[in-house]
């Protein structure tokens, strides 16, 4: 039975502000240029039995700027080796695209931005092998259902428009994860991790785009991205720590069927629990999400993090006991790309974010280790698409940590 009743408010991805952004039902009145995200409320459960054999997870959530109910549950088996897992879930995910220019023969005019939200339904099965305490192998097949909640603007690039239809995808990767954290530590200490995977889309699993008109086609496509972070405590100064991130990807369209707008640079959402965030969210603090789309990218971030006071208390009997408040100052930057004629192009137009965090750890519901992190950051390149450093969309409170 549910051992646990999460609850969690958190607000959404600042989207950049377009003739379809929606307005919010939490802040009716505000000047649209204020561009107010919405909320997103969440509820999770869950339960294992002592030694954590098996597992599962439920979840619901509602987010204000799309109207939409999303949820999911997942269900893990550790009881042997490998280690298997078997998830599902929907959400409303905000989906850029550009519109063609009013004046298409004036060689200044640009597309302006078009956004609609995508309900995608997911269904993934992972399996497992940690063939050493600090590496391990996995497989994973997964299946998504993605459809537009509304019209998409008659003037749409179409080539700029993300992927509607279905996509399977079965993925082979390698982890490599180790830490050596103290009983104070406010963040991974002495720890390393590194990402390796390879991804296939195809007609035989299940992908096939389908246009607004119902045209259908095959989708081929190989994916490879790799990921990896460390984080080192400073000398002499015990829970002081330099983490640092570093990513890449790049797909390969087969059949150039289809733009799937795989990775979407920009946001504040980083590493979480309780509900699944889409694939394609990659963080790029200063920046609105989809600041830089494509199929490819490369990002890095580093952060200087630090305790400020130390707590540890609770309040009274009720389930919450507070650990530590602790600050980063960080620098991210990155960029998201389709074809380049000229390998500069793959940096020179980086977006480039700075910023600092207040992050309050805590324990709720006497399990579950959490973070909520009130943050600014503005970015210092492309001020086309940057947040500006007295923007309303510089500041953001979330839940879970960075990375």
């Amino acid at each position: 039975l549910p051992r646990y009743v999460y609850p969690g408010v958190a607000l959404t991805p600042r989207l950049p502000v377009t003739p379809q952004t929606p307005a919010t039902t939490f802040f009716q009145g505000l000047p649209a240029p204020l561009n107010i995200p919405g909320l997103q409320l969440s509820g999770a459960t869950g339960a294992s039995d002592p030694l954590d054999r098996f597992r599962w997870n439920a979840f619901l959530t509602w987010r204000s700027d799309a109207s939409f109910v999303g949820g999911g549950a997942s269900m893990t088996i550790n009881r042997w080796l490998p280690v298997f897992n078997l998830a599902v879930s929907t959400q409303a995910v905000p989906r850029l695209y550009e519109i063609a220019a009013a004046d298409p023969d004036d060689p200044d005019a640009t597309n302006p931005l078009g956004l609609y939200f995508e309900r995608r339904v997911t269904g993934a099965f992972t399996t497992t092998w940690p063939f050493t305490p600090r590496s391990s192998l996995f497989a994973a097949y997964d299946l998504s259902d993605r459809k537009a909640l509304s019209a998409l603007d008659p003037a749409a690039v179409a080539e700029t428009v993300p992927l509607r239809g279905r996509v399977g995808r079965l993925s082979l990767g390698y982890r490599f994860a180790w830490s050596q954290p103290t009983a104070t530590a406010i963040s991974p200490e002495d720890a390393q991790t590194l990402s390796l995977v390879a991804g296939v889309t195809a007609p035989w699993l299940g992908s096939v785009s389908i246009d607004s008109d119902g045209t259908r086609a095959p989708l081929t496509q190989v994916q490879l991205s790799a990921e990896a972070r460390t984080y080192t405590v400073l000398p002499k100064l015990p829970n002081h720590v330099f983490a640092f991130r570093a990513a890449a990807g790049a797909a390969l369209d087969l059949q150039g069927s289809a733009y799937l707008g795989n990775w979407q640079l920009g946001g504040n959402l980083g590493d979480g629990a309780f509900y699944v965030r889409p694939p394609e969210y990659r963080m790029l603090r200063g920046y609105p999400y989809g600041a830089a789309r494509g199929d490819n990218y490369w990002l890095a971030s580093a952060e200087y993090r630090a305790p400020i006071v130390r707590i540890d208390q609770g309040l009274g009997a009720l389930p919450l006991f507070v650990r530590v408040l602790h600050a980063a100052v960080f620098v991210d930057a990155g960029h998201a790309f389709d074809q380049v004629e000229d390998v500069r192009e793959v940096f020179a137009p980086a977006l480039v974010g700075v910023g600092a965090e207040l992050r309050l750890s805590f324990v709720a519901w006497w399990s579950s280790a959490l973070d909520v992190r009130l943050g600014y950051a503005t970015g210092v390149t492309r001020p086309d698409v940057a947040i500006g450093p007295i923007a309303p969309g510089a500041l953001w409170l979330q839940w879970g940590g960075a990375f």
